[in-house]
């Protein structure tokens, strides 16, 4: 059976600065519990929208929540500088999203009346270094942060009778964008960032949860590297999603796949509504759009991709690869960018249904 997962973030709607303030307050704060109150609301929704195993609600930029529970760094006009041995703050181990599902877990239960089966992310190490100044030594940095970020996914890895983390990724979306001789066969920045991409993945694996890298591109291969790797995950049009000889690689590698199949480049989204009834795509219309969409004028759910064509590229990954290595299915990323909070649950739920279609249809084969 072919299960859903989401890459994490959605849009925001409320007060956003009371909910900065509230990550960074003590539990039981009023601004602490505003916090704790929306991430429940958009972890619910994404269980109610049919996504077996949600990631917790990612509203905080990816690079800053991780950065500000670290110690020894600060910001300079050309990025992060390290200014001391770089350290995890001494009470941000757990992920502030990740504290308040475990103080509401009860609740939680009684809402969906069966324990929940959490995705946890972590923000990779290449991916963080990426906005340090390039005065920085990359390589140290690299070793360093994978130090530290090991010790953040292992203590966000947890258990219980209600609610237990089955999925942990590590979003390493800057990876394969540029083609970069710091990775080159053979250098030492490439054995680096595997032994640190190999340290967070078994601080995980030994609490018993499945890893994950998300990127978006895979034209950088060193993830086949990996000896801690369970599943591998890319945008739509991924080459790794059509490529015969990935299947053989995952045989080899006893990996897996999730099957990204629903697109969330909303720009992109557009731009294929209106290539339907023209050749091209102009940009000043997308802009018209997103106009119309700001000032309610245009529901922007009308862009989603339709649950037929979900169930086609899932069906297609299949048919490719096999049940018995595309265990996992859902949106290309994260939803932040989308225009509205009702427009994002949509996507989820057209997922949960084109999983659920699939998983039919593969029932009536047997």
């Amino acid at each position: 059976m072919i299960e859903s997962y989401d890459v994490g973030s959605l849009p925001f709607s409320g007060d956003f600065e009371k909910f900065l303030e509230g990550a960074k307050s003590k539990p039981g704060s009023e601004s602490w519990l505003y916090f704790e109150q929306e991430v429940i609301k958009g972890l619910l929704m994404k269980i109610k929208a049919g996504i077996d195993v949600p990631n917790f609600p990612q509203f905080r930029d990816m690079m800053e929540m991780f950065l500000e529970s670290m110690n020894g760094i600060q910001k300079s006009k050309r990025g992060y500088v390290v200014v001391e041995p770089i350290r995890v703050k001494g009470d941000k181990l757990v992920i502030p999203e990740v504290e308040a599902i475990k103080r509401r877990a009860s609740e939680l239960y009684e809402e969906i009346n069966e324990p929940i089966r959490l995705k946890i992310c972590i923000t990779g190490p290449y991916t963080l270094s990426s906005i340090f100044s390039p005065e920085v030594d990359r390589t140290w940095l690299i070793e360093q942060l994978g130090h530290v970020l090991a010790k953040i996914a292992g203590e966000n890895v947890f258990r219980s009778e209600k609610i237990g983390v089955e999925i942990v990724s590590m979003d390493e979306p800057v990876l394969g964008l540029v083609d970069d001789p710091l990775l080159d066969y053979g250098s030492r920045t490439r054995e680096v960032l595997l032994n640190a991409w190999e340290e967070i993945f078994s601080a995980c694996k030994s609490k018993g949860a499945k890893t994950c890298i998300h990127l978006h591109s895979t034209s950088n291969k060193i993830f086949w590297d990996l000896t801690s790797l369970d599943i591998v995950e890319s945008h739509v049009d991924d080459p790794i999603y059509s490529s015969p000889m990935v299947r053989s690689l995952l045989d080899e590698k006893d990996m897996f796949l999730k099957a990204s199949i629903a697109c969330t480049d909303f720009d992109a989204l557009i731009k294929r509504h209106l290539m339907r009834s023209k050749k091209e795509a102009i940009e000043e219309e997308i802009g018209e759009i997103w106009k119309c969409i700001r000032k309610s004028k245009i529901d922007p759910i009308r862009f989603l991709e339709d649950v037929d064509l979900l169930f086609k590229r899932l069906m297609k990954a299949i048919d490719l690869f096999g049940c018995d290595r595309v265990k996992f299915a859902g949106p290309e990323c994260g939803l932040r960018s989308f225009p509205s909070y009702k427009c994002a649950i949509e996507c989820l739920k057209r997922t949960a249904e084109a999983v659920s279609r699939v998983n039919e249809s593969l029932q009536g084969m047997e």
